[in-house]
């Protein structure tokens, strides 16, 4: 062993900086106009909702309405899963 050369540990190594440049990110995040569009108001009415309730009184009003969403208010398609589904 020469006892000129000196070792260099891991830890040295790792402790050296970085030539990385750091991205810098806002302190506070910036809040802008949301782009996003609200949801048009539903294609059907309560009437239409308990016109469906009284053909399928077994079907709770939440799977209605969400099958009204699915078909976009249509009642025709609505009814006929219904129906596909009780047979």
């Amino acid at each position: 062993m020469n006892p000129n050369v000196s070792s260099t540990s891991g830890a040295t190594a790792s402790a050296q900086p970085s030539n990385r440049p750091i991205s810098e990110q806002p302190s506070t995040p910036r809040h802008e106009p949301s782009a996003i569009p609200k949801p048009p108001p539903p294609s059907y009415s309560n009437d239409d909702i308990q016109a469906i309730q009284e053909m399928f009184p077994t079907t709770d009003r939440h799977t209605i309405t969400n099958l009204l969403d699915q078909y976009d208010g249509n009642k025709d398609l609505v009814v006929n899963q219904l129906l596909q589904n009780i047979a």
